[in-house]
C-alpha cells in the first residue's frame, strides 16, 4: 500500500473514499447514483403541480366580524379567539389600532 501524498489529505472524507474504491466498483456506484437521481428528477417533476396549485391557493379567511347583542366583535374561526372591537375608528395621528377586549363567558357559551 502507499503512502498518502499531501494532496489526498486535503481532498476530504468522500473523495477519499471514492479513491479507496475499485474502479469497477466506483463505476458501479456511479450508475446507482444517476439512476437514483432520475429517479428523484422524475418524482420532482410530478409532484411539481400539486406543489404549485398549493403555493398559490388562496389562504382561508380566520377573522370574521359579527353583531353580538349590538356590539361588534370580531371571531377568530381558526383558533376560537373573540374580542369586542370597539366603534371608534384608529387614531390616524398615533397609528394606534382599535382596542379589543375578551368575550364575556356569557356570550361565548351561547356562541
Amino acid at each position: 500500500m502507499t503512502e498518502p501524498n499531501q494532496a489526498d489529505s486535503k481532498q476530504g472524507a468522500v473523495p477519499a473514499i471514492i479513491n479507496a474504491l475499485h474502479p469497477d466498483a466506483r463505476g458501479f456506484l456511479s450508475v446507482v447514483v444517476v439512476f437514483l437521481l432520475f429517479f428523484a428528477a422524475i418524482l420532482g417533476f410530478a409532484n411539481m403541480p400539486t406543489f404549485i396549485k398549493t403555493l398559490f391557493a388562496p389562504k382561508e379567511q380566520c377573522w370574521e366580524l359579527r353583531e353580538v347583542q349590538q356590539k361588534l366583535w370580531k371571531f377568530n374561526k381558526c383558533t376560537g379567539e373573540a374580542a369586542l372591537v370597539e366603534a371608534q375608528p384608529p387614531s390616524t395621528a398615533t397609528g394606534d389600532t382599535p382596542k379589543t377586549q375578551q368575550l364575556p363567558a356569557s356570550a361565548a357559551a351561547s356562541r
